[in-house]
Parts: C-alpha cells; structure tokens; sequence
C-alpha cells in the first residue's frame, strides 16, 4: 500500500511540473502518470504476459490490456485535462463502471470475451 501512495504522491508532483505538456500529449501522460500507477498496483508493464499496450479489440485499440488468468481489463487514457467530448466515443463502445471529475474507469463486455488468454 505504501509504494501505491508513494507513486500517487509522484503522480501528483508531475502533474504540477508538466502540467503543460502533459495537457498536449497522451504518451507523454501515458508514460508519466499512467504507467507508474500500474506498476505501483503490481501490474509489470515491460511483460506482455500482463500487460498488453495497443491491442486491437472488436470494440476498438485501448491504451493497454491488463489480463490476469482469465480476467482482461481494457484501459484507455487520455491527454491530462482531456474534455468529455473525448470520452464520447468510449462511452458509446463501453459500459462506464466508475467515474470522478478527471478519470472514467470502463469495461467493454464484448471487447473482454475476445482477447482473454492471449
């Protein structure tokens, strides 16, 4: 749990410092905000036996494909600041689980069923 708060607390800290860029660019957020999450969660983004990055699904290419046994979660991330119109098309593909003022969690129950034990 403490390297979970420790890579929020980073996560904080560059969002304040490259801020800027980070609103230009979604590698960039990708890269800086997203992958250290993942790993502070325990997901090893260098193996693509648990996470897969652009993987073609029938609903679309999320971000990443995080599989464990049998269970896929599609994660799809956006540019820091990225407005509602962005999450439109995602919102009309997926089925919206959780979501606060900055980030929308979504599952895609006909993306799941395709592309588990890969």
């Amino acid at each position: 749990m403490r390297e979970l708060i420790d890579a929020i607390e980073r996560v904080r800290e560059r969002i304040k410092k490259y801020e800027n860029q980070l609103k230009q660019n979604e590698m960039l957020t990708r890269y800086v905000l997203v992958d250290p999450i993942l790993r502070a969660l325990g997901w090893d983004t260098e193996n693509p036996d648990q996470v897969i990055p652009e993987f073609q699904t029938e609903v679309g290419r999320p971000d990443y494909i995080l599989q464990w046994n049998d269970i896929c979660i599609g994660v799809e991330a956006k540019k820091l600041g990225a407005g509602d119109k962005i999450f439109d098309d995602a919102y009309r593909k997926a089925l919206p689980l959780w979501q606060s003022r900055e980030y929308v969690i979504m599952l895609s129950l006909t993306a799941t069923a395709g592309f588990c034990g890969i």
